[in-house]
């Protein structure tokens, strides 16, 4: 089982726990059920099983990208990733969290599902309304390592993780 920490804006919290309450009674029940781990910073924690990952890793960027439109939408305008100071951070490994974009400017860097997630935002809300999360994965070892890019609506692939520093010297 792993677990993904969710960081979601607090304006947001009780709608967003719907949302991914909603996930849970879709992908499962209560396998999937978030539980709040720490009511200061809004997170939650959401177990999955590993034989369910790609399929829920679809729904779950889906989810962090529809957080960061209601986030835009709430505070009347886009914040463009490429030009907000943000940077690529790897986290540590063991730990996923998965931020919305206010935590991700708190914190002024993120990981690829995080810059992901909030490029297509910014893309649907300006109208390419196919932009979606895209993923590899490769298996090193024992472990299967997933990367999260940004498929445009025109097929094309942006990595926005690689755009703002990830292999960087």
């Amino acid at each position: 089982m792993k677990w993904f920490a969710w960081y979601v804006p607090p304006r947001l919290d009780s709608k967003y726990a719907r949302r991914i309450g909603s996930l849970a009674a879709r992908e499962g029940g209560s396998l999937w059920q978030p539980y709040p781990i720490n009511s200061e910073t809004e997170a939650w924690a959401l177990p999955i099983a590993p034989s369910r990952m790609d399929r829920s890793l679809s729904t779950m960027l889906e989810n962090l990208v529809q957080c960061n439109m209601d986030y835009f939408r709430e505070i009347g305008y886009i914040v463009p990733l490429y030009t907000a100071g943000i940077r690529y951070a790897e986290e540590t490994i063991g730990v996923e969290e998965w931020l919305s974009v206010p935590w991700v400017v708190a914190r002024g860097q993120a990981d690829c599902e995080d810059l992901c997630a909030w490029r297509v935002a910014e893309l649907r809300l300006a109208g390419e309304t196919r932009a979606r999360c895209y993923w590899t994965k490769r298996l090193i070892g024992s472990t299967m390592l997933y990367h999260i890019q940004v498929k445009r609506g025109d097929g094309s692939i942006e990595d926005p993780s690689t755009a703002l520093g990830m292999g960087a010297t």
